[in-house]
């Protein structure tokens, strides 16, 4: 966190041995801010002011101000020393503009990329990164809420579980989820023991703070497996689905923590399947048990020059003579296959299945109908028939079902 933790009117339950100051030696120190982002996540339940949403979790305080080496530095630290979690209630902009509220906000260069490595090093080791989506009423690119691998946090308005905040940056690359920005904290140099503040800063640790919850559950849970939650969990805002303002929605901890049904295995359907050269089919999945929690899964194929699969639609293309197979594989690693045969194109198919929809035909001397056929499977077409009449004085039907 990014500017101190004076621990003033505020208790925390367990603070972390690790922590220390990353703050340079040339670099003054600042106080208040990181206190109050401290006590949203961890201020003890004592009957004493305020709580933090997980007074129970350990808290790693590493007090850093602007200074981007000492905001990397407090990465890499968190990441090697056993952080579940990373809050990051700060951020910068690399293009200069003027703000939602009038104001000049001055790019810094670099912005974009700084932190990007040093957050795929937290990633990589397990750790989700969290971030503020900023205060300045813009879908300008803020960092780190926009680098890839953090979840980015907007603030809803105070006194409201619907509308964001006039503050709060908004944009699907800004900002992931949203959680109520305004926040009971300390008064740090003031003259009473605590006051109401609001801001992105606190947004995002009531979201880091659930997220730790979740990790505490589910102590396996990957940081992509904690922001998948967190976003199929959210309760939707705004425009159906993920949208500008509300990003995937409100974080929602009670539809978090439902127990997940787990996957037990997957089917793939059909399990063969005959190609011309051109030809497109279509595999379907089907995730068991029905009432999985987590449905995701993609098509593979086992060999591209054969036949692609669409990994999301499964629609299959045959591009080469030869054989291969058509895969289904789950999230939780459960898998399906294909057994798929291409043959040259124009080599009939075998008909394992035929339902002339139109049983009944009545037409007039002269005219034609062409008969509606379902075929199995379903890349067949008329030239793999043959079609014969039993009368040709009183009907006739030509090679592509024409009845005239």
């Amino acid at each position: 966190e990014e500017t101190g933790t004076y621990y003033s009117n505020i208790q925390i339950q367990s603070v972390e041995e690790h922590g220390r100051s990353i703050i340079e030696d040339n670099h003054p120190e600042a106080a208040g801010h990181g206190t109050n982002v401290a006590g949203t996540v961890g201020a003890m339940v004592n009957n004493v002011g305020t709580a933090g949403v997980s007074p129970n979790v350990t808290l790693m305080v590493l007090k850093t101000n602007y200074w981007f080496t000492e905001i990397n530095a407090a990465i890499y630290y968190a990441a090697d020393n056993g952080a579940d979690i990373i809050n990051m209630s700060l951020g910068a902009y690399e293009e200069s503009f003027i703000d939602g509220h009038g104001k000049q906000q001055n790019g810094i260069e670099g912005a974009s990329t700084y932190f990007q490595t040093a957050i795929n090093y937290a990633y990589n080791k397990g750790v989700t990164v969290i971030a503020a989506a900023g205060n300045e009423k813009t879908d300008h690119y803020s960092y780190p809420a926009s680098n890839n691998n953090v979840i980015g946090v907007g603030a809803l308005g105070r006194n409201t579980s619907t509308t964001i905040a006039s503050y709060s940056n908004f944009g699907l690359h800004n900002v992931d989820i949203v959680s109520p920005g305004s926040v009971y904290v300390a008064d740090i140099g003031g003259v009473s023991a605590y006051t109401e503040t609001q801001g992105t800063s606190f947004a995002a640790p009531i979201v880091a703070s659930v997220a730790a919850i979740y990790k505490g559950k589910y102590p396996t849970a990957t940081p992509t497996k904690i922001e998948q939650r967190l976003k199929e969990t959210a309760y939707d805002l705004g425009a159906a689905g993920p949208d500008a303002t509300f990003g995937y929605g409100r974080l929602d901890l009670s539809a978090l923590l439902v127990d997940e049904v787990p996957v037990t295995g997957v089917e793939i359907n059909p399990t063969s399947l005959t190609l011309r050269v051109g030809d497109t089919s279509q595999v379907s999945a089907t995730i068991l048990p029905e009432n999985a929690s987590n449905k995701n899964h993609i098509f593979i194929s086992e060999n591209d020059a054969i036949a692609t699969v669409n990994e999301d639609t499964g629609v299959v293309t045959a591009h080469s003579v030869g054989t291969t197979r058509i895969g289904v594989l789950t999230d939780d690693l459960f898998e399906a296959y294909t057994d798929v045969t291409v043959v040259a194109a124009g080599t009939p198919l075998e008909i394992t299945g035929l339902d002339i929809v139109d049983t009944t035909i009545n037409l007039g001397v002269g005219a034609t109908k062409t008969l509606d056929i379902n075929l199995t499977p379903n890349n067949a077409n008329y030239n793999d028939l043959n079609f014969v009449s039993n009368n040709e004085s009183v009907a006739t039907i030509s090679s592509a079902g024409v009845v005239t």
